[in-house]
């Protein structure tokens, strides 16, 4: 698509002319000319959604994923330590429970 907006020569290469209508957001390269009369806009091509990893564990203190390839993996959250009560002992029983829910996987 061509187009001519305030003196400058715009051409739209879009990868589906189909959607251009309901489309309100599209990545992609603008070039311009070195006289900066006519530019040039290439969308980009779609990509597939980002999927996140799986949550195993969403516990007090630790929360736990799997990954695509299947190994797990164990976050802190962030938490002031001199706010929780017994917070060695309790980090220590959230632990081994996140262990016990990842052999039982």
């Amino acid at each position: 698509m061509k187009k001519q907006v305030k003196g400058i020569d715009l051409t739209l290469v879009v990868n589906d002319e189909c959607e251009q209508t309901t489309r309100k957001v599209m990545n992609g390269a603008l070039d311009f000319n070195k006289s900066g009369t006519k530019a040039t806009f290439v969308e980009a091509a779609p990509r597939k959604a980002h999927t996140r990893n799986t949550k195993v564990w969403d516990g007090e203190l630790l929360s736990m994923i799997m990954k695509p390839n299947g190994t797990y993996q164990v976050h802190t959250k962030s938490v002031n330590p001199l706010a929780v009560e017994n917070f060695v002992l309790r980090m220590y029983n959230e632990a081994c429970a996140v262990l016990i829910k990842a052999k039982n996987n």
